[in-house]
C-alpha cells in the first residue's frame, strides 16, 4: 500500500516541488539562456542581500542586480518552485581562473586574514585548479519560515498556500542547494570546496551529514561568518550515508547532469 504523503520523508519528496537550472557564463551553446538564468539569480541575490538584509548597498546593485567579478568564473544554480514558478533559491560555484590560477577565491579576499595558516586545507597548500568555493547562497523571502528565520538569508521557508507535505520540504532548500553544489564540485573535477557561512548553518549541514571543517576565526562579513572547508570525498560519503540524502543527490544529479558543460 502506498504511504500517505505526510508519512514520506521530505527528502524523498523534494523533487516533486522544485526544479534546478544551471547556467555557465561561458556556455557557447545557449548563451542567451545562460545569461537570462544568471540575471534571475543576480536579481534574487539583490532582493535578499541588498533589499532584505542590507548587506550590499543599493548604489552597488545597478538594475536591481547583485553582481561581482567572480560571477564570470562561476557556475550558477537556480532553484525554481513548480507551483508558483517563483525562483526559490540560488547558489554559485566559483571555479579557479584558468588565465590567472593564483587569483584568490572570494573567501580569501573577504576572510584571508582570519584563516588558520597551519591548517592543511589552507588554500596556499592546495593546487588552485582543484579548489572551488560554494558562494552567494540565498533563499527567497517568500519561502522563508516566519519563526526566527528573518535574521538570515539562509533560512527556512513559508508564505505560500500549500499542502502540509509540501511545506515540510521547504526547510530543505538551503541543503538542496549545497547538495547541488556538491554535484557540481564532482562534475568539474574539483576536490576541495570552501564556503563562508554562519557557524549555525555549518551545524545544520553537519546534522545532515555535510560536515564542513572550520578553517578560520569568526569575521564580520554579512554578519558573523567564518571560512569552512570540505573535501569532495567527505561530501559524497555524506550523500550516500542516508537514504534521504542519497535521494537528494540523485535528484541533483538527474536535474543538473544534462546541463553541465564544465570548463
Amino acid at each position: 500500500m502506498t504511504p500517505p504523503p505526510e508519512a514520506v520523508s521530505p527528502l524523498l519528496q523534494f523533487g516533486s516541488y522544485f526544479d534546478l537550472a544551471l547556467a555557465d557564463p561561458d556556455d557557447g551553446g545557449a548563451p542567451q539562456q545562460a545569461a537570462d538564468l544568471i540575471d534571475r539569480a543576480q536579481h534574487l541575490r539583490y532582493e535578499v542581500y541588498c533589499r532584505e538584509f542590507g548587506f550590499e548597498r543599493e548604489e552597488d546593485c545597478p538594475g536591481q542586480r547583485e553582481r561581482d567579478e567572480y560571477d564570470a568564473r562561476s557556475l550558477h544554480c537556480l532553484l525554481m518552485h513548480h507551483a508558483s514558478h517563483h525562483d526559490a533559491g540560488t547558489v554559485r560555484l566559483v571555479l579557479s581562473d584558468p588565465g590567472r590560477p593564483q587569483a584568490p577565491m572570494p573567501f580569501v579576499a573577504h576572510c584571508g586574514a582570519s584563516l588558520f595558516t597551519d591548517h592543511p586545507a589552507h588554500p596556499s597548500r592546495l593546487a588552485p585548479e582543484l579548489c572551488c568555493e560554494v558562494s552567494r547562497l540565498a533563499v527567497a523571502s517568500t519561502f522563508r519560515k516566519r519563526f526566527g528565520e528573518n535574521e538570515s538569508p539562509i533560512g527556512q521557508i513559508d508564505g505560500i498556500d500549500i499542502s502540509a507535505p509540501e511545506l515540510r520540504t521547504y526547510p530543505l532548500i538551503s541543503l538542496a542547494l549545497f547538495v547541488a553544489a556538491t554535484r557540481l564540485v564532482a562534475a568539474c573535477g574539483c576536490l576541495h570546496a570552501y564556503a563562508i557561512m554562519e557557524p549555525r548553518l555549518a551545524r545544520r549541514l553537519a546534522a545532515a551529514g555535510l560536515k564542513f571543517e572550520r578553517i578560520g576565526n569568526d569575521v564580520e562579513y554579512h554578519g558573523r561568518r567564518a571560512a569552512f572547508y570540505i573535501h569532495l570525498d567527505t561530501a559524497l560519503a555524506a550523500t550516500a550515508a542516508l537514504p534521504g540524502m542519497s535521494a537528494m543527490y540523485e535528484y541533483a544529479l538527474a536535474r543538473l547532469d544534462p546541463q553541465i558543460r564544465c570548463r
